[in-house]
């Protein structure tokens, strides 16, 4: 809930989930229809700071819920045999309009340190019209550390189709005192390509369409810096018609200074009619400072 003292310490389970939301059984915690709200807990972290869930943090297979104010960190494994389980993951043509707003994913307790989780902080597949941040100061989430694909990661498997996503007002690799904790990547968008095994159908190729990392809103800007791969990587051949605008991609929050992600500022691959940018000056990028290229564009 959202007052002091209302929060649970979800964590301990080996491989399990912490909370579900869908119509799964023998998790943690179970809803069956969406329309829920979790808020103001720690999944995944102990009293101590310590990593007790072996599983995904919030695990969600439905519509309408709203992810809320919560410490996700430490979830997923990094005992060998790893398992790479995200912090808050989306999966399935159900999971449309959900929002995602006010989370430290990734921090310690405190939020002053990293406890990333050992997969994306934030991972979408095949779920439309969900929102992650927001245009209120409320709204922002904090998203460092993570492992495998990154900050946020869109995926759409060969026939997915997902649309109208949306990435605003997030610090993405970077705490609100300034301070880079890496994510792997700082948003990761990839559809798959057409394919289906040798001698059956072929299944079309994967869409991502439609999303907005930031916008003209100052207010929509993300913070993309300190990651250790690229600020945002675009792949795959359905995804298109994506825009990337008004975003802070290499540097420090205020702008003004470095904080460099590793890689690229922004990376796309195969898809076409994305956007960095646009015509409204508020709709340019300030992308600088990055270990290789600003933007890159491969064939």
């Amino acid at each position: 809930g959202p007052n002091a003292g209302e929060g649970n310490v979800i964590a301990g389970g080996v491989t399990s989930t912490g909370v579900h939301l869908g119509r799964q059984t023998n998790l943690a915690v179970t809803h069956p229809s969406g329309n829920s709200t979790v808020e103001g807990n720690t999944i995944g972290l102990s009293t101590s700071n310590a990593r007790l869930n072996g599983g995904t943090g919030i695990d969600i297979s439905s519509a309408g819920n709203q992810i809320v104010g919560n410490v996700v960190a430490g979830n997923g494994s990094t005992v060998l045999p790893p398992v790479f389980a995200s912090g808050i993951r989306m999966s399935g043509g159900y999971t449309n309009f959900n929002s995602i707003r006010g989370n430290t994913i990734g921090t310690n307790l405190a939020g002053a340190g990293g406890l990333g989780n050992n997969g994306s902080g934030v991972m979408i597949r095949g779920g439309s019209n969900n929102t992650i941040g927001g245009i209120n100061p409320g709204d922002r989430n904090v998203i460092v550390g993570n492992a495998a694909n990154g900050g946020v990661e869109f995926y759409a498997f060969s026939g997915d189709v997902m649309t109208g996503n949306t990435i605003q007002g997030n610090y993405i690799g970077v705490l609100p005192n300034g301070t880079a904790i890496p994510n792997q990547t700082g948003i990761r968008i990839y559809a798959n390509p057409a394919g289906g095994p040798p001698g059956g159908p072929i299944v079309p190729a994967g869409i991502i369409s439609g999303s907005t990392i930031g916008g003209s809103d100052p207010a929509a800007r993300n913070v993309i810096s300190g990651n250790a791969g690229d600020g945002i990587n675009l792949g795959g051949v359905g995804t298109t018609n994506n825009t990337i605008a008004g975003n802070y991609i290499g540097t420090t929050i205020d702008g003004l200074q470095a904080l460099p992600n590793t890689g690229s500022g922004v990376a796309l691959s195969e898809g076409g009619g994305n956007t960095v940018g646009g015509a409204n000056a508020r709709d340019g990028n300030l992308i600088a400072f990055n270990g290789s290229r600003g933007v890159v564009v491969f064939s």
